[in-house]
């Protein structure tokens, strides 16, 4: 029996040593739903009897999971700039010797790379969509500069990418890193995102009849392929079509930061519109936006899965999500696309919707089938311990 101290641990936990350990990086899990997805997913293994678990993780990934479990009865270690490629060397040998001295017999990497060196074997997430079906529409937001930056970065992410084990939530990220990377499509497992049972309601709210006000949520982080200046736009196509009409935005974006003041200076009719920046929310924040929500606003030009369309549609929650293929693999016909470029027809399409109590009620209907096939927190949980255990098997 080793002791906490032998493992490299902080706190007083007995390990069944007859068990396999799992070393849990989310260490690069640094915003977004990336940090939530990891949160959701240490909360589900903190259940699990199966292997013993070590857990590396980041300040947000500590944020979300403290909102969910009481944090002072995990074993963890947290690291704070492991994916900067200028400011986190240190960190990543920290990371590396915090794995050597837990003697892991694998170590599950959430979100990758993983920017480590170490001979231990490794299945690795792949969330990048910018590494694996980026197009030139995806950089329409960005200037030279952030465009620069932008390739830089996925220069040196794709640096990282080797013929390892790796876990996808979608077919077109497996489809990318098989025909841009050449990694073996049987080393690689899609396991669809989902969200959390947080997000899981058994019939829609009872939402009030439309008289005129629309809320419109968006739930995201700010990068430039959100597109998510493109709403004040849409909102202004909606005051001007429709001058009886009221529009409350929400955002999860910081208050005062420039897009905030951007989307805030670009919105006209002031006097009818609404707008709320509440900042980063944990997954209860996220399920409260939702709640009070008329419909989701999600416009990205590029994602891997996003959550927001799980979770949009787990709460039956009105979904208005660009048209491209990641996002038509990922809904179906539970939500409603819109040109992401067009902010007229999407306006248009944002009016119909509210205006036809027949459309509303097929989409509601649509996303209630839709969302009985997602998997249960449970069912995920099982097909990662499963593959922790296949990974670990290999010779």
């Amino acid at each position: 029996m080793h002791s906490p101290l032998e493992l490299g641990l902080k706190k007083m936990v007995v390990y069944d040593m007859s068990k396999k350990k799992i070393y849990i990086n989310a260490t690069t899990c640094t915003i977004g739903g990336g940090a939530q997805v990891a949160a959701n997913l240490i909360k589900g293994l903190l259940r699990s009897e199966k292997f013993n678990y070590i857990y590396g993780i980041s300040p947000e990934v500590e944020k979300h999971l403290s909102a969910l479990v009481d944090i002072n009865k995990i074993n963890y270690e947290k690291f704070n700039k492991p994916s900067n490629p200028l400011l986190g060397f240190q960190d990543r040998r920290d990371i590396e010797s915090h794995i050597i001295k837990t003697n892991p017999d694998m170590v599950f990497t959430v979100f990758g790379p993983s920017y480590l060196n170490i001979d231990i074997k490794e299945l690795i997430g792949m969330a990048d969509p910018w590494l694996t079906h980026s197009s030139k529409q995806s950089y329409a937001n960005h200037g030279i500069k952030d465009k620069v930056l932008n390739k830089l970065t996925v220069w040196y992410k794709s640096k990282w990418i080797s013929d390892n084990n790796y876990w996808v939530e979608s077919d077109e990220v497996k489809s990318g890193l098989t025909n841009r990377f050449k990694i073996n499509k049987d080393n690689i497992t899609v396991i669809p995102n989902t969200c959390s049972d947080i997000f899981r309601v058994n019939s829609p709210f009872n939402r009030p009849p439309f008289r005129g006000e629309i809320t419109m949520a968006i739930i995201s982080a700010n990068y430039p392929h959100k597109n998510l200046n493109f709403a004040a736009n849409v909102i202004n196509k909606i005051t001007e079509s429709r001058v009886g009409w009221r529009v409350k935005l929400i955002t999860t974006l910081q208050n005062n930061e420039f897009l905030t003041r951007s989307i805030d200076d670009a919105i006209r009719h002031t006097n009818r519109v609404q707008v709320e920046h509440r900042g980063n929310q944990t997954l209860i924040g996220c399920r409260e936006i939702y709640e009070e929500a008329s419909l989701v606003f999600h416009p990205s030009l590029l994602e891997a899965f996003s959550a927001t369309y799980a979770e949009a549609i787990c709460m039956k929650t009105p979904l208005f999500v660009s048209d491209f293929g990641f996002s038509r693999a990922a809904c179906g016909e539970a939500a409603i696309y819109i040109d992401p470029f067009n902010a007229e027809t999407t306006a248009k399409k944002i009016v119909e919707f509210f205006e036809s109590d027949k459309i509303k009620s097929e989409l509601v209907t649509v996303m209630d089938s839709k969302s009985k096939e997602f998997l249960s927190d449970a069912e995920r949980l099982l097909k990662f311990e499963n593959l922790f255990g296949k990974i670990i098997s290999y010779e």
